[in-house]
């Protein structure tokens, strides 16, 4: 299956993350990995969701559910490895600044160790990009990645 098909939506937002714990100067990047099932089961909206509400109407979907939350901090050029629900994984690596933003290594892994993404960006400071897709359960994972850059590169 190609990628294109794997992924429903690859959208960046301007969205401020709230709750990432930065080290007062600390030389790395604060990620924060969030979770979410979507399905068109009822038409729920999980509470702890509520900041993202406006990042997940373009998603074709009425019901959004919280599954895992996960709060790393990483140093510049070091790896991050996010266990997704189901048989995924997650690998970020921070590799430095640029301008206002943080050049990121994004390495989505699914069933199998299946690579379903691997990419570079620049993502801008406080902001997160929203990945849709792989199926899970009777839905697929909406997986947001937030970044804030501490101090260094």
């Amino acid at each position: 299956m190609s990628v294109s098909r794997t992924l429903c939506a690859l959208t960046v937002t301007a969205v401020t993350l709230a709750g990432i714990p930065l080290r007062a100067g600390a030389d790395g990047v604060a990620l924060e990995v969030v979770s979410v099932l979507a399905t068109n089961s009822g038409s729920a909206l999980d509470p702890r969701l509520r900041g993202q509400r406006p990042n997940l109407v373009g998603f074709p979907y009425s019901s959004y559910r919280l599954l895992r939350r996960q709060v790393r901090f990483v140093p510049w050029g070091r790896r991050a490895r996010f266990n997704l629900p189901g048989p995924g994984e997650l690998k970020v690596s921070p590799k430095n600044r640029e301008g206002t933003g943080i050049a990121l290594n994004l390495a989505l892994r699914g069933q199998q160790r299946r690579r379903l993404v691997d990419t570079s960006l620049c993502l801008q400071d406080h902001r997160v990009l929203l990945v849709g897709g792989p199926r899970h359960l009777n839905g697929v994972l909406i997986i947001v990645v937030g970044a804030e850059a501490g101090g260094g590169p």
